[in-house]
């Protein structure tokens, strides 16, 4: 376990076991932070929460004798998701206020040998240390569009695997090298998504939930807002003018603010989409998960963080594929591929084409005992799968 590590402390010594020095793995951002064991890092948005936490929290707890961990948070603001990486690291330090060039040389002092950016585009991410090559190996997290061997050199690789980035011909990869981890690019676990008992008894018909509703059936989103984009609204608007008997349940991070929120409920009403079918949620995602039938996935950047909380609490996800080479129109496809090995999952995955995506829900809609069934099974077959195999996963 490490203690927070000031920018201007020395060098973190790493452990020596029989089999020789670890390689070092170093996250920058929210994340965790390595034959030989290589230092691995991980540059990124600082403590992203439980969504990112419940991708990283599992690599850092199975761990491997052959790896140790940094962490470089890019946030100054720290809590219990941070607390609990924290514990399963040997060097954690806070870089928020410190220079591209001072964090940069901090991180290679260091001796990181891999640094993993977690960040991408969003808020607190760091290009400018990865523009001056403070780690051997940089590589992006799965998910963000990132290229690779850009004239800047920020980015060595990106990882992915079979779904994110499939080998089809003619297909060069317009963003370069990928890292594949196949089966799958992601690994997942409820403990660190901070999913509840209480809402997964919710979604899995102990409530009388797997029934029938009085109201028809309820499709929600708990992607957060900036994902919801307005042809994601105007095919959702579609999808609730020919399935009547249904209602939109919205708990996105950033409808809080009452502004953005009338905004939306204008844009759906524009699409002919009574007031009183859609509902926001105050209680968050996994309160709105305990009353949803279907999760309507984001496009064209998917949400694989709110499709595994969703697969976990007993609601199928339909999502929109993107077309390959894409990682971030991908992420969702690539999540329901590994979370079932019989690939029945992946048949709720539309490939770029709107209208398919709309038949896959609206089929979902119209069939109760499919929806039972998969209540009764999601949850048991992903804990099962490639998706929650952190000891696989981490070697």
């Amino acid at each position: 376990q490490s203690s927070r590590t000031p920018m201007d402390a020395p060098p973190a010594k790493g452990r020596t076991p029989a089999g020789g020095p670890r390689l070092r793995v170093g996250f920058i951002g929210p994340g965790l932070g390595g034959h030989g064991q290589v230092r691995q890092g991980l540059a990124g948005t600082g403590s992203g929460g439980e969504s990112a936490a419940a991708f990283l929290g599992p690599l850092l707890e199975a761990g491997d004798e052959r790896l140790e961990f940094a962490w470089y948070m890019t946030r100054p603001r720290e809590d219990a998701v941070s607390d609990r990486l924290r514990e399963r690291t040997v060097i954690w330090r806070n870089v928020a206020h410190g220079g591209d060039a001072d964090v940069a040389s901090v991180i290679g002092a260091d001796g990181v040998d891999v640094l993993i950016d977690i960040g991408g585009y969003a808020d607190g991410a760091r290009p400018g240390v990865l523009a001056r090559r403070a780690a051997p190996l940089q590589v992006a997290w799965p998910g963000w569009p990132v290229p690779t061997g850009s004239a800047t050199g920020e980015i060595d690789a990106r990882l992915g695997d079979g779904a994110t980035d499939p080998a089809v011909a003619g297909n060069t990869g317009a963003l370069g090298r990928v890292l594949r981890l196949d089966p799958c690019a992601w690994c997942w676990s409820p403990a660190w998504a901070g999913a509840t008992d209480a809402s997964v008894r919710g979604a899995t018909g102990a409530s009388g939930r797997a029934e029938a509703r009085a109201d028809g059936v309820t499709f929600a989103c708990v992607a957060p807002l900036e994902r919801v984009t307005g042809e994601a609204l105007r095919v959702w608007a579609r999808l609730l003018r020919r399935v009547r008997a249904s209602r939109l349940l919205l708990a996105c991070a950033g409808l809080a603010d009452p502004r953005t929120r009338a905004d939306v409920l204008a844009r759906l009403a524009a699409q002919g989409v009574e007031r009183e079918r859609v509902e926001v949620a105050g209680d968050g995602p996994a309160g709105a998960l305990a009353h949803a039938d279907v999760l309507l996935d984001t496009f064209p950047f998917n949400d694989p963080a709110g499709a595994c909380a969703a697969l976990h609490a007993g609601v199928p996800v339909v999502t929109l594929a993107g077309e390959p080479g894409l990682p971030h129109a991908r992420a969702t496809l690539s999540v329901l591929r590994s979370a079932s090995r019989s690939g029945v999952l992946e048949t709720l995955a539309a490939h770029e084409d709107a209208q398919e995506y709309l038949e896959i829900a609206e089929a979902l809609a119209d069939d109760a005992p499919a929806r039972a069934e998969l209540r009764r099974t999601l949850r048991p077959t992903m804990l099962a799968s490639a998706l929650c195999d952190a000891g696989a996963y981490a070697t």
